[in-house]
């Protein structure tokens, strides 16, 4: 799968078989998104990794935040960019298919900024908040033709940017995937669980991601992994192979620390995420 995995995504979105539902349509006083087919997908097919499917403790429901105008407010925009178009075309990295205008891009951006410190001030885990304000930010780029303009651009895309704009579109997809199973009546408990899992497992990977900075190169090849789990693994795995064969690579033994240190932020972040997510998308 990688981020736009070619091997077996998960969410089976990648199918031959399409059918000709729509997204929903944008929240009143937006333009309607323009009609798109979307993948066919069965409720089989959202199942998560082993990793993403294990069960998260219940925290206590943030009411006060879920209450606030704020969060309404954030809602909001991550609906609007719910029902935005996306593309599974084998062209997509090269045409600028979008259908978020720049100046709503641009608006939507700066409403997002204006929300982030009234949330926070209204949760008792803003660690997951500030995962879910960083996706948001990263999906309007993406909706608004990101990765085009960074495979056009007059440099070379760092290696984070092209990884952030790649995984963006495999969670448009699972959140399409979502969506679609809503509209044709398939959503149970259990499907719905699988759903958010899956969301939250790439949403939870970008937020790794996000913690390093811009100019990162990564000691190992990222698009192999599909999960903080396998990543700590292969991680932890080729720190010991080296020490085994008497070396001690001091840039993998730091890239490890940092990983780790990036995981259990989110972990402990974990059962706050999917609340919040599971709001977003109820």
């Amino acid at each position: 799968m990688g981020f736009l995995r070619t091997a077996p995504l998960a969410l089976g979105l990648l199918s031959a078989c399409r059918s000709t539902d729509q997204r929903p349509t944008a929240p009143p006083g937006d333009a309607p998104p323009p009609t798109v087919e979307v993948p066919a997908v069965s409720p089989s097919a959202m199942a998560p990794t082993p990793d993403a499917a294990a069960p998260v403790a219940q925290p206590p429901t943030p009411q006060a935040l879920f209450d606030s105008a704020q969060w309404k407010r954030f809602k909001t925009v991550w609906r609007q960019l719910d029902a935005y178009e996306t593309s599974d075309s084998p062209d997509i990295s090269i045409t600028p298919r979008t259908a978020l205008p720049h100046d709503k891009a641009r608006a939507l951006r700066d409403e997002l900024e204006s929300l982030g410190a009234p949330m926070r001030a209204l949760t008792a885990e803003p660690a997951a908040l500030d995962v879910l304000l960083r996706v948001a930010d990263s999906r309007i780029d993406s909706l608004s033709g990101l990765r085009f303009r960074l495979m056009v651009s007059h440099r070379a895309p760092m290696e984070s940017e092209m990884l952030v704009a790649d995984m963006v579109l495999d969670l448009e997809k699972r959140i399409d995937a979502l969506l679609l199973l809503r509209k044709q009546g398939k959503l149970d408990d259990k499907s719905t669980t699988a759903a958010l899992a899956s969301i939250r497992e790439e949403i939870e990977l970008m937020g790794l991601l996000q913690t390093f900075g811009p100019r990162m190169f990564f000691p190992v090849r990222m698009r192999d992994y599909h999960s903080i789990a396998e990543l700590q693994a292969a991680v932890t795995a080729r720190v010991d192979s080296a020490v085994a064969d008497g070396g001690k690579s001091e840039e993998l033994v730091a890239f490890k620390t940092q990983v780790d240190k990036a995981a259990d932020t989110i972990a402990k972040a974990r059962p706050w995420l999917l609340a919040l997510l599971a709001d977003l998308e109820r």
